[in-house]
């Protein structure tokens, strides 16, 4: 069952794909009416599932499924898995990526491998200041308040 995503409860756990490119306005138009229409028949063992879905701002999806209502199991999981395989094919990239750590730079995301972070410090492309993008946020209250911050608040602190 479709909810939009400003509706959904801060305890609604999330799951975000990153792309490994930017989508075009017309791509992220299209896939978000794909999203929507998975979402609206996504099921936990026949029961609808309350879940949402969003492209935030042009690389990520994000779903999110209000567990309070019935909770995603490994079959809902394994399915909506096999969605976002489909919309890899569908679009020609890949939303698995986990090698590469996502900031913004002015009003763009941009992309830098794990093993390039490093020299990215020393050459000051990312500050302690620099939006770092966390993709292992757990649900919409954590998307809202942790996914953005600045890298001196994250995992990477170790560098400044």
């Amino acid at each position: 069952m479709y909810t939009p995503f400003e509706e959904m409860p801060d305890h609604a756990r999330v799951w975000v794909y990153q792309a490994d490119r930017a989508l075009t306005d017309s791509e992220k138009a299209e896939m978000e009416q794909h999203l929507k229409t998975f979402v609206d028949q996504w099921t936990v063992h026949s029961k609808d599932l309350k879940a949402s879905a969003k492209v935030f701002p042009d690389r990520f999806v994000v779903l999110a499924v209000d567990e309070n209502h019935n909770q995603a199991s490994g079959c809902s999981i394994d399915a909506s898995v096999r969605f976002v395989q489909e919309l890899e094919k569908h679009y020609n990239l890949s939303l698995f990526v986990r090698t590469e750590v996502a900031y913004l730079e002015g009003d763009t995301v941009k992309t830098t491998p794990v093993k390039s972070l490093k020299q990215q410090v020393n050459e000051g492309v990312i500050t302690a200041n620099t939006t770092i993008f966390n993709n292992l946020v757990n649900n919409v209250g954590e998307l809202n308040s942790q996914w953005q911050a600045p890298a001196k608040t994250t995992w990477l602190s170790r560098y400044f």
